[in-house]
């Protein structure tokens, strides 16, 4: 895909990566990552039973970036294959602003939420697939 005003290049240790906006013919690549068990393994909703259901996936980040100007990021190689997707997009779970959710073995997430400063809601925590969610948020003004 062309450079585009959103794009971000890193250099990393594996080497340079290019962080761009998706389109719609990643949907190869986002059905590949998140329909594969080993990458999803932190997510609580679990990987994608289908490529219907990362067609949606992907939907929902396009029209993140429509509505916001910002949100998921396809992470491609200077060979132009993408290896994976990164991003952040504005959420809320009961009408409660949500910074970050994860699953329960997920210790560094939850550690790094709490680094952060926010602070775990149980009061929102749910299952999600079959996984439970536990969620941080902002701490409460006061």
């Amino acid at each position: 895909m062309p450079a585009a005003q959103d794009d971000l290049r890193v250099d990393t240790a594996i080497g340079p990566l290019l962080l761009r906006r998706p389109g719609a013919d990643d949907l190869p690549a986002v059905w590949a990552v998140h329909g594969d068990p080993r990458t999803d393994r932190h997510d609580p909703a679990g990987p994608d039973a289908d490529a219907a259901a990362s067609r949606d996936r992907l939907r929902e980040w396009l029209d993140h970036w429509e509505r916001h100007g910002f949100g998921y990021s396809a992470v491609e190689t200077d060979e132009g294959r993408v290896v994976g997707f990164s991003g952040v997009r504005t959420s809320a779970w009961d009408g409660v602003p949500v910074l970050a959710f994860t699953t329960v073995d997920d210790t560094g997430s939850r550690r790094t939420a709490l680094a952060a400063g926010l602070v775990r809601r149980p009061d929102l925590e749910r299952v999600v697939d079959g996984h439970w969610a536990v969620v941080f948020t902002t701490p409460p003004a006061g």
